[in-house]
């Protein structure tokens, strides 16, 4: 693999966990319909993220984020 090829996907990673930190932590203070809205995410995704989370309560952002399908 090519450094830069691993660079981009370490970064998309990246970008995927910080989603699903914003999701997992903005559902403790905004309505689940909102949070597409405020962290521009489809609600595909949203929902996606929220059954990953509550499927396995024990996994890390990032964990989560390698198996969401993301849009």
């Amino acid at each position: 693999m090519l450094l830069n090829e691993m660079l981009w996907k370490n970064r998309r990673l990246g970008r995927r966990t910080e989603r699903v930190s914003l999701v997992r932590l903005g559902r403790k203070r905004f309505n689940v319909d909102e949070l597409p809205d405020i962290y521009n995410v489809n609600m595909k995704t949203v929902k996606a993220i929220l059954d990953t989370i509550d499927a396995h309560p024990d996994w890390d952002d990032e964990k989560v984020a390698e198996n969401v399908d993301f849009d």
